[in-house]
C-alpha cells in the first residue's frame, strides 16, 4: 500500500510538472512577440485545452495535494535539512498563492464574456493591477521550486542520471528565467498598445456581481485549505504526541557521538535533529539504500516495511542475514542501541563503498 502511494505521488508530481513546464514554456515565446506566445499556447497546452485535460489536470493535483497532507501527518518532526525545509514551506504555499489565478482563469469567460487570451490577462496585470502580475511572478518561483527539488531528487537515484544531468541542470535554471523576461517582454508590449481592455471588465457595474463571486469563491477556497492544513497539523500533533510517550531511547552511533530521543522517531530523523551526517541521497523517502545500518541493542526491533524490504534487496541482497536497515524506515523503540553505518556520509557517488563495521564496538543488553 505504501509503495502504490508514493508511485501514485510520483506519477501525479511528474504530471503536474510536465503542465507547468509547458505553460512556462509559453510564456517564454513572449520575448520573441504576443502573437508568439498565443500560438506557443495553443500548441504547448492542447492537453489541456479540452475537458478532459482540464478533469485530469485537477484530479492529479487533488491527489497530490490530499498526498501531501498524508505526508505530513505522517511526519515525525518537522526538523528538515535545508532542501527539504524549501520544497515542504513551497508545497503548502502553492495552493493559496495558485488558488487565485486557477479560480479566475476557469470563470473568466463566462463571468466576462470575453476569453482569457494573453493580450487580455497581460493587460489586466500590467496596466489595471501590476501587484497581481508581481504576484504571478511569485507563483512561477514557488511552483518551479517546489517541482524542481523534487524532480531532481528523483532523477539523482536513475542509473542513467549521469548522462541526463548536463541537460537537465541547465534547463532548471533557463526555463524559469526566459518565462519571466517573456512575460516582462509581452507586458511591455501590452503596454505600448494601451489597449486598456480589462480595465473595463473589472471597473464597469455590470461586471460587479461577477467579479464579487470571483473574490468570495477565492476567499472560501482559501479559508477551506487552511482550515484542513490546521486540522491536518493538530492531528499529526497529537499522533506525534502518543508515540512519543515512554522510554527514552539512546544511540550510541560508530563516530563517538551517543545521544538521547524520544520514541517514535526513525534513526534518520534521530541523526539529523541531533546534527550526526547520515547519507540519504533519497532524502529520507526510502528509495535509495544509502542510510542502510546494522543495529546492536537490548530491544527488539520491528519488521521492515514492504518500502524498506523492497528498497533492500536491490541495493544490497542478503540484507536480512547481515541485519540490514534503513535508517529513514526504522521508527526506534525504546531502548539502548549501537548503530553501525554502511556508507560514509560525504560521499554523493551511487556506487558508494561501505564502511568496515567488524571493529565498531557493540552496546551491551
Amino acid at each position: 500500500m505504501q509503495s502504490a502511494i508514493r508511485t501514485l505521488r510520483i506519477l501525479t508530481g511528474l504530471y503536474l510538472f510536465v503542465f507547468t513546464t509547458c505553460h512556462l514554456l509559453t510564456l517564454s515565446f513572449g520575448l520573441v512577440s504576443l502573437g508568439a506566445m498565443e500560438t506557443a499556447h495553443h500548441t504547448l497546452m492542447a492537453p489541456w485545452r479540452n475537458a478532459t485535460g482540464s478533469i485530469t489536470l485537477g484530479i492529479a493535483f487533488l491527489i497530490h495535494l490530499v498526498l501531501g497532507m498524508v505526508a505530513l501527518y505522517h511526519r515525525n518532526t518537522l526538523s528538515m535539512r535545508t532542501g527539504d525545509s524549501v520544497q515542504f514551506l513551497s508545497a503548502y504555499l502553492v495552493v493559496p498563492l495558485l488558488l487565485p489565478h486557477v479560480v479566475v482563469m476557469a470563470n473568466f469567460e463566462r463571468v466576462f464574456g470575453v476569453k482569457p487570451t494573453f493580450t487580455v490577462m497581460l493587460d489586466y496585470f500590467w496596466n489595471l493591477i501590476p501587484m497581481d502580475g508581481f504576484w504571478q511572478v511569485v507563483i512561477v518561483i514557488v511552483v518551479w521550486i517546489h517541482g524542481c527539488i523534487g524532480l531532481l531528487t528523483w532523477l539523482r537515484l536513475r542509473d542513467n542520471w549521469p548522462r541526463w544531468a548536463p541537460f537537465v541542470n541547465p534547463l532548471v535554471v533557463a526555463i524559469p528565467i526566459l518565462a519571466l523576461l517573456g512575460f516582462v517582454e509581452a507586458g511591455n508590449q501590452v503596454i505600448a498598445m494601451s489597449r486598456g481592455t480589462t480595465r473595463s471588465l473589472f471597473t464597469l457595474t455590470v461586471y460587479r456581481d461577477g467579479v464579487q463571486f470571483l473574490v468570495s469563491l477565492i476567499q472560501n477556497l482559501v479559508t477551506g485549505y487552511f482550515v484542513v492544513l490546521g486540522l491536518t497539523l493538530a492531528a499529526r500533533a497529537l499522533r506525534v504526541y502518543r508515540v512519543s510517550q515512554g522510554d527514552t531511547v539512546t544511540l550510541q552511533f560508530d563516530t563517538g557521538e551517543t545521544v538521547n530521543s524520544r520514541p517514535g522517531l526513525n534513526l534518520l530523523e534521530i541523526a539529523n535533529e541531533h546534527g550526526i551526517p547520515h547519507p540519504n541521497q533519497c532524502r529520507g523517502r526510502g528509495r535509495c539504500g544509502t542510510c542502510r545500518v546494522r543495529l546492536d541493542g537490548n530491544a527488539p526491533l520491528p519488521p521492515a516495511s514492504r518500502i524498506e524490504t523492497d528498497t533492500l534487496d536491490q541495493v544490497s541482497p542478503g540484507h536480512a542475514a547481515r541485519g540490514e536497515r534503513l535508517a529513514c524506515q526504522l521508527a526506534l523503540p525504546s531502548g539502548r542501541f549501537t548503530v553501525h553505518t554502511l556508507l560514509l556520509a560525504d560521499l554523493s557517488e551511487r556506487d558508494l563503498p561501505e564502511r568496515d563495521v567488524a571493529s565498531t564496538p557493540e552496546v551491551s543488553a
